[in-house]
C-alpha cells in the first residue's frame, strides 16, 4: 500500500518539506476567516505546528496568506504521516492581501471629536478585511484621517478641518472609523477588519452647514 502511493506521487517521502497531495479545498464566507484544508504528506507528524504560516498559492493563481489551526493524521505513507491541515487566513486572486467591501448608502450620525461631529446621509462605509501576523495597533487607524485603498468612485482626499472665517472651520474627507481584531489561538496573527467613512461636509440633521469651531 506505502509502495503504491509513493509511486503515484512519483517521489522518494518527504524529509525537509511537505507534500501537497491532491487539491486543496478553499471556504471562502462573506464575513470572517476564509479557510484552507490540506492533506500534506510530511516528515513527521510534528512538521507543522499550530500557528505556522501557509503562503498559499492556488491552482487558478489564487493566493492568501493563512494559519495553521488543526491538524489529523490521517494515513501513513512510507513511515511518513500523512495530515489533513486545516487553517484559517484570508485569500484574495488579484494579488493585493485584503478583501474590501463597499456598503449601500447609510445616514448616520457620528461624533468624531469634542468638537466635530459628522452627519452622512446616504454615503457609504468601506470595509477592509485582512491578516496581520502581530498585534496591530488600534490607535493608527481609529480616527486617523486617511483613504481606503479603493474609493469605489468617491473623492479622495484625507479628512481635514479647513479654516473658513471668524474661527469657523469646515471638516470633510476619509477617516479610519473602526478597527476590530479576531486573534487565532496559538498564534499573534489577527484578522483585522478595518472600517474608513467619507464625511462629505454636507449640512446635518439640524440644517446645520457643517462649519465648527474647535
Amino acid at each position: 500500500m506505502a509502495q503504491y502511493h509513493i509511486t503515484c506521487l512519483g517521489r522518494q517521502p518527504p524529509v525537509n518539506e511537505a507534500v501537497l497531495i491532491g487539491n486543496p479545498e478553499m471556504e471562502q464566507p462573506p464575513e470572517g476567516w476564509d479557510t484552507l484544508k490540506e492533506k500534506l504528506w510530511m516528515p513527521d507528524p510534528f512538521f507543522l505546528r499550530r500557528g505556522a504560516i501557509r503562503d498559499y498559492t492556488g491552482p487558478g493563481n489564487e493566493q492568501g496568506t493563512f494559519i495553521v489551526q488543526d491538524m489529523r493524521t490521517v494515513d501513513w505513507w512510507a513511515g511518513r504521516p500523512v495530515v489533513e491541515v486545516i487553517s484559517q487566513g484570508i485569500a484574495y486572486a488579484d494579488g493585493k492581501p485584503y478583501k474590501l467591501e463597499c456598503s449601500g448608502g447609510i445616514s448616520e450620525d457620528l461624533g468624531l471629536a469634542s468638537t466635530a461631529s459628522i452627519w452622512r446621509k446616504g454615503y457609504p462605509r468601506v470595509t477592509m478585511m485582512w491578516v496581520s501576523l502581530t498585534t496591530p495597533d488600534l490607535t493608527d487607524h481609529i480616527g486617523v484621517p486617511g483613504m481606503p485603498p479603493h474609493l469605489f468612485g468617491l473623492a479622495s482626499g484625507n479628512w481635514s478641518m479647513a479654516y473658513v472665517s471668524d474661527s469657523d472651520w469646515v471638516a470633510s474627507g476619509w477617516i479610519g472609523e473602526n478597527r476590530s481584531l479576531q486573534q487565532l489561538p496559538g498564534s499573534l496573527a489577527c484578522l483585522v477588519t478595518d472600517t474608513w467613512i467619507y464625511d462629505p461636509g454636507y449640512l446635518d440633521r439640524d440644517g446645520y452647514t457643517g462649519i465648527f469651531t474647535p
